[in-house]
């Protein structure tokens, strides 16, 4: 019984040793990957692909009836979004990089306190087109970090009112919806980190600044009324993107 109970021990000690050294031989694979001479160089293209949470902290100002009658604030829910950014470098230090969403950010504006608390006010389709300068300042084997700079320019149409909403806040037909485009301030900073000497995993943050403006008109008794609201929405830091990077 001894003998056996031993032999199975070392059954299950070199396995687990197996294990180990399958696991051992992988990082030091990893490493001889990521440990070859890796820097960019001048015209180099660098496609990064990735999902991101998109964490929206609004700055609202009041929901206002003919510029008089005060219903509440704006509230924006967060969501995830798939993400393609495309970056080409001018040396080895300097590049810029511009983002385009796969499909536009859905903004779905809730009321928040007043008249409006908890209400669902509509939706809107949200399409920020950025562009960033980035820098890398120094670099390390196993990691290429950057920070960036720059502007959005985006793009918000087909504006949506929820109609039970309006009809429960009196109003009896909505005439019109409209929300200007928006352009504002990018700050950036990521990480690459070498997989092979094209293939890197990504990981970035952004803060994009974006002020939504918007005005609607509608009948209540008969009478033509107009509803506004702003919001200014801070994603600070919020954009938040894990993907790959390929360079070509």
């Amino acid at each position: 019984m001894r003998c056996v109970l031993i032999q199975s021990g070392s059954l299950v000690i070199g396995k687990y040793f197996a294990i180990f050294q399958l696991v051992k031989s992988c990082l030091v694979l990893l490493l001889l990957f990521s440990n070859q001479a890796f820097c960019y160089e001048s015209g180099d293209i660098i496609v990064r692909m990735g999902y991101a949470n998109i964490d929206f902290r609004e700055d609202s100002g009041s929901v206002r009836i003919n510029d008089a009658l005060d219903l509440g604030e704006l509230s924006v829910e967060s969501q995830r979004t798939p993400l393609i950014t495309f970056a080409t470098m001018f040396n080895e230090q300097w590049g810029v990089e511009v983002l385009i969403p796969f499909s536009p950010f859905e903004l779905q504006a809730d009321g928040k306190g007043g008249f409006i608390d908890g209400l669902p006010l509509g939706t809107a389709d949200v399409w920020p087109l950025a562009i960033t300068f980035q820098y890398r300042p120094f670099e390390f084997q196993w990691a290429k970090p950057y920070i960036g700079i720059g502007a959005n320019y985006t793009f918000i149409n087909n504006e949506q009112v929820n109609e039970n909403t309006a009809f429960s806040l009196g109003m009896e037909r909505i005439e019109s919806v409209d929300a200007d485009d928006s352009i504002g301030m990018v700050f950036q900073v990521g990480v690459d980190f070498p997989v092979t000497h094209n293939l890197m995993i990504n990981l970035s943050s952004t803060h994009l600044d974006l002020n939504l403006d918007a005005t609607g008109t509608f009948y209540a008794n008969g009478a033509l009324s107009t509803i506004s609201g702003n919001m200014s929405l801070k994603m600070l830091p919020n954009l938040t993107v894990v993907g790959i990077s390929y360079r070509f």
